[in-house]
């Protein structure tokens, strides 16, 4: 199992916004993840985008969609019905291949026009980024999508089929629930439907407690996709760390996701131990800034004072040119008046401040310190 996680999300009808902060959140912690959303998933199977053109999918997509408009739309149900049961007919049979060409190309631009106005309503009701953002993922190997054998139309199929579902992840993996599906699981525990283990109400609270930090970064709810994957990706290896940590914290919060005490116990969690743990990295960082402390260990020596040569030599070894050896290359005139002395106590500073940094890196809690750096 590792560090999968399962996602369950409610269908919205009008955007798939609310599956896509869930999944950033936990795509910044997670290994991979697999979303439970109909609706995501009837998405991905109306979406055509940039798929060659197929007159039997033009097929799979009426008898996706006409299923869902039957109760509101009854006439079109019944008129779509008809259309797509002539259109099976015609593409299996051989007098297809025999059409005159000029009347199969008006055929097949019909049936393209159809194709675009699907992509057209598609992209209008779940907005072009958040399209762009899913198949991102999915083609990355990130996020695998549930399939569902029920369509939507068939509400007792997909309810249950979506239950199932939910309780398969519980044993397979992390599973985050959303407002609606952990309403769905108290329910049934509470009616003994299921019966949860200890490792798997374990389980179930590491997700909750990881996904209730991560929301917490500053700004995280208006981070893109690519900029959580680069984050993830610059802070790979302090993940281990803050992993452990998080495991630690969850198995010291008693209540369920789903119980009424579970975000109370988050907060608490935070600001008796993670946001006194930030603050303390944030001013170790500030305390190990290269150029002040290089200052700091000079200004005591009046030699140094004496050599304006020594201190462009310190500015530019703080920044200004990356590496030592680069200033020294770059001007050998600037090492006359420090000479050798001015040289070894940059070096000396130097060093100090990269062991320091490396130290702070260690820390626990440095991945959820850096993150929300770089978010801000």
């Amino acid at each position: 199992m590792g560090f999968d996680f399962t996602i369950a999300v409610q269908p919205e009808v009008t955007s798939i916004n609310k599956e896509l902060q869930y999944i950033k959140s936990v795509l910044l912690y997670a290994d991979r993840i697999i979303l439970i959303s109909p609706m995501a998933y009837m998405y991905t199977q109306l979406y055509t985008g940039e798929a060659a053109f197929d007159e039997k999918r033009i097929l799979k997509l009426l008898k996706f969609i006409l299923p869902i408009c039957e109760e509101q739309e009854p006439e079109t149900y019944r008129d779509g019905m008809n259309i797509m049961g002539q259109l099976s007919k015609l593409l299996d049979s051989k007098q297809y291949k025999t059409i005159p060409l000029a009347q199969r190309i008006g055929f097949r631009n019909e049936l393209k026009r159809f194709m675009q106005e699907i992509d057209g309503t598609f992209l209008a009701i779940m907005g072009e980024s958040q399209t762009m953002d899913l198949n991102r993922l999915i083609k990355s190997g990130k996020l695998i999508l549930q399939k569902f054998e029920h369509s939507l139309a068939d509400v007792d199929g997909c309810v249950s089929e979506y239950f199932g579902y939910l309780m398969k992840s519980v044993k397979t993996s992390l599973p985050l629930f959303d407002e609606a599906s952990n309403e769905l699981m108290r329910t049934a525990v509470k009616s003994k439907i299921i019966n949860l283990s200890e490792s798997e109400k374990r389980k179930i609270t590491h997700a909750g407690v990881s996904d209730n930090l991560l929301q917490r970064l500053p700004s995280f709810d208006v981070a893109s996709v690519d900029e959580i994957l680069d984050i993830r990706k610059e802070l790979n290896h302090a993940l281990v760390r803050f992993r452990s940590k998080v495991i630690a914290y969850s198995e010291n919060i008693q209540a369920l996701p789903w119980d009424d005490d579970f975000e109370h116990e988050c907060s608490t969690l935070y600001y008796q131990e993670i946001a006194p743990a930030v603050l303390e990295i944030d001013e170790l960082t500030k305390e190990n800034g290269f150029l002040k402390n290089l200052v700091g260990k000079v200004a005591d020596d009046g030699k140094f004072l004496k050599s304006a040569g020594g201190l462009v030599i310190g500015v530019a070894a703080a920044g200004v040119i990356p590496s030592l050896a680069q200033a020294i290359s770059t001007d050998t005139a600037m090492l006359a008046a420090g000479g050798a002395w001015a040289t070894t106590k940059i070096a000396a500073a130097y060093k100090e401040y990269q062991e320091k940094k490396r130290e702070i890196a260690k820390k626990d809690l440095y991945f959820y310190y850096k993150a929300g750096k770089l978010l801000e």
